[in-house]
């Protein structure tokens, strides 16, 4: 009690704690006597496993004491890696070669540097590289790099070599994706704008570019792989232009060039709704609208779209209604429509390097019933506006109101009637299946005379309104009297000829 040293006291010791799996610990001594300075130890030999080691010390009629020592790693001993044969994309990385080093304990081993370096490439490949060549082991023993394959086909060889460690090799061997012409690990209507431009020579393909849109594996790009392109868009699988039929589901479009192609299920080899790619153009958006009629793919676009691909999914089956319409929009573009009982895919594209202008309005419309936003299970909508530049549309962007269009062309009477200096016409055109029509308004006089033309152009479905202001071709204003005005419509191809009039009055 005084503080002076005991000798001959017994203190007994005890290794009372240790890290999870802990072996190979001991004590020197399990009891010791005090000597003459009141001294009694043992000794700590540590375990194989990184973390603190706990000793009890407890002498007869006195409270225990406890000590604490932390066992670090040791000496590299071993290392271990990630996969080291994988494949992956040209002009892609591959995911991360990981080295983790080991002591002899297996314990892992921080601070110890791994050099990276590429010893391996196929003949004149270029492009290729490592995100790092050193990289130092971080608190759980690892160490990584990435490699950025080159444009050509093959094997590429990575060697790590931790510390004073044997090296360890890392191999891929690069492949081509199959009709991804812009490589961007996405197989979708970009790809085949870029197909398209390059047999136009708008935009060349060269290395694996060309050898992705090369499907045939001839030595050429032409009209063949951008079908076979888009019926791998549509099917989600590689064909050719002789698969004219792929697989006979319940409804199936036929094509204008006497094709049939049928989907099979499955996601779209796009992206996830919402994500965009490279330069995806925020000045160009696509949505649906539900009509009577089926769904319209209404497009708004401040510059010229060269594609657009529709992935539709729906919780019930199919319902198949008339024939595809494309509206004046995109007259120019050929659509295909695929679909089995719960996907429809659709693409529109052009083979002359005549995209969509600018402006808003209906592309095509999708020849299905799904008369409530609650039919939609997911829905993915891509646009191209060029070879690298492809943006996906947000899931279920859809209007919430099912729409009726006209069913017949119809000429509603003008009002004001009587008029004094301007009068509004309505009329009504429907949709025609496969076809816009041309439709023209024209003013004629009492003695049957053509005064004027004041509408002429093609129109999609709709109700429309034009104002005439009482003045002939010329501009001069017409004489007070009765007039006659004229609906006529005629399709491109001069069918359903379509024509009614009605009368007004003019009174100054």
């Amino acid at each position: 009690m005084y503080g002076n040293p005991v000798a001959g006291a017994q203190v007994t010791f005890a290794v009372i704690d240790t890290p999870s799996n802990a072996v190979g610990h001991s004590l020197s001594t399990l009891t010791d006597t005090t000597d003459t300075s009141g001294t009694a130890s043992t000794v700590l030999r540590l375990g194989l496993k990184v973390g603190p080691y706990s000793v009890r010390a407890i002498a007869t009629g006195l409270p225990p004491v406890t000590f604490t020592a932390s066992a670090l790693p040791g000496t590299p001993h071993s290392s271990a890696t990630s996969s080291t044969r994988t494949l992956g994309l040209v002009m892609q990385p591959v995911q991360p070669f990981v080295v983790t080093v080991y002591d002899t304990g297996g314990n892992v081993v921080p601070n110890i540097p791994v050099k990276f370096e590429a010893v391996q490439a196929p003949n004149g490949a270029t492009g290729y590289g490592l995100s790092r060549t050193v990289d130092t082991t971080d608190a759980q023993g690892v160490a990584s790099t990435t490699l950025q394959l080159g444009d050509k086909l093959g094997l590429y060889r990575v060697r790590a070599t931790p510390g004073a460690l044997p090296a360890t090799d890392f191999t891929v061997e690069a492949q081509q994706l199959v009709a991804n012409a812009n490589l961007d690990v996405r197989v979708d209507v970009a790809d085949l704008t870029a197909i398209i431009d390059h047999m136009l020579g708008v935009d060349s393909l060269r290395g694996p570019q060309f050898v992705a849109a090369d499907m045939d594996s001839n030595g050429v790009v032409n009209v063949l792989d951008a079908i076979a392109c888009r019926n791998y868009i549509l099917s989600g699988s590689k064909v050719t232009i002789s698969d004219t039929v792929l697989k006979a589901f319940p409804f199936v479009m036929l094509e204008a060039d006497g094709e049939m192609i049928a989907a099979t299920t499955g996601e779209p080899r796009s992206s996830a709704a919402g994500e965009k790619t490279t330069g995806s153009p925020s000045n160009a958006l696509a949505t649906l609208e539900l009509t009577s009629k089926g769904v319209r793919v209404n497009l708004a676009n401040d510059v010229p779209v060269k594609g657009v691909q529709v992935y539709l999914r729906l919780k019930r089956p199919v319902t198949a209604l008339t024939n595809d319409v494309k509206f004046s929009r995109a007259k120019a573009m050929e659509v295909a429509v695929v679909a089995d009982q719960y996907v429809v895919r659709a693409i529109a594209y052009n083979f002359e390097n005549q995209p969509i202008d600018t402006g808003s309005g209906p592309i095509f419309r999708l020849p299905i019933a799904a008369l409530d936003t609650s039919d939609i299970d997911s829905l993915s909508i891509s646009i191209s506006t060029g070879p690298n530049i492809s943006t996906v549309i947000p899931d279920k962007q859809l209007t919430t109101e099912v729409k009726t269009y006209p069913t017949t062309f119809a000429l509603y009477q003008n009002y004001p009637n009587p008029f004094n200096s301007t009068t509004t016409i309505m009329y009504d055109v429907p949709e025609i299946a496969g076809r816009v029509p041309r439709v023209a308004v024209q003013i004629f006089n009492i003695v049957g005379e053509k005064v004027r033309t004041i509408e002429r152009s093609d129109r999609d479905a709709g109700t429309y309104f034009v104002t005439w202001n009482g003045r002939d071709e010329n501009g001069a204003a017409v004489a007070t009297g009765v007039y006659f005005y004229r609906l006529l419509s005629v399709d491109p191809e001069m069918r359903n000829h379509f024509a009614t009039t009605k009368k007004m009055l003019l009174l100054k």
